[in-house]
């Protein structure tokens, strides 16, 4: 019971951690500036799999912006 706690917490941290990525990267410039990479945090599942297929509309549709992925290493109970 507290690994499955763990790891919700785990998750939320994480998309609290991309969202504040994300809003930094898209807030406006007073400079032109090179691309702007972010490393996006995931575990392997079927979410992660949507938000793969985001990430390629996100991209297209913010240019200066690159994302990449690195998937973590989760311990099974």
């Amino acid at each position: 019971m507290r690994i499955r706690r763990f790891t919700e917490v785990l998750a939320a941290f994480m998309a609290g951690v991309m969202l504040a990525q994300l809003l930094y990267a898209c807030s406006p410039r007073t400079q032109a500036a090179e691309k702007t990479r972010l490393t996006i945090a995931t575990v392997n599942n079927g979410e992660m799999v949507v938000m793969q297929g985001l990430s390629r509309k996100f991209e297209s549709a913010n240019p200066d912006i690159q994302l990449s992925t690195s998937k973590l290493q989760v311990a099974k109970p």
